[in-house]
């Protein structure tokens, strides 16, 4: 990643190192700024099962570019200015192989599945990843009628409860 978007992702929460010996010692220390209570639940629940090894980073900022605009303007107000423009992924986690963009819901809706689509354009706009991105949800209700639609469209299911 170019600097600018290496900057960028050191304002998530992370990086940390997540397999099978760190992910249940780290569940219950990670904080989550924007999640609901059941999505904290499955977000740790994911962390403490290491589901996927890798170096993950939560809260990843996508900014608009007015978001951006601000944060040049005035950097040392970036926190108060800028936040609430920018949208966020709920974990990017980096293996060897892939990157995956992943959120969190209580429920398998296609509202996720648009919204995963819409943050995997904007990442490759501002992060141009070199390795494949691949899409993930974790969720705690299925909905059987939406797999067809998570297959076409190469989005990996995790149900947990």
């Amino acid at each position: 990643m170019a600097e600018e978007e290496k900057s960028l992702i050191e304002l998530a929460i992370g990086p940390y190192e997540i397999n099978a010996y760190s992910g249940p010692l780290l569940a219950d220390k990670i904080y989550f700024r924007h999640f609901r209570p059941v999505e904290l639940y499955l977000a740790r629940e994911f962390i403490r099962k290491a589901i996927i090894p890798g170096t993950y980073y939560f809260d990843v900022y996508l900014l608009t570019d007015e978001a951006k605009d601000w944060m040049r303007r005035n950097p040392e107000e970036f926190w108060k200015i800028t936040i609430p423009y920018a949208h966020r992924i709920d974990a990017v986690c980096f293996t060897e192989e892939k990157i995956y963009l992943i959120e969190f819901k209580i429920r398998l809706k296609y509202s996720a599945i648009g919204q995963l689509q819409g943050y995997l354009d904007w990442f490759k706009r501002d992060y141009h990843p070199t390795k494949p991105v691949e899409l993930v949800v974790v969720a705690a209700y299925d909905r059987p009628e939406l797999h067809e639609t998570l297959e076409r469209l190469g989005i990996k299911l995790i149900l947990l409860r």
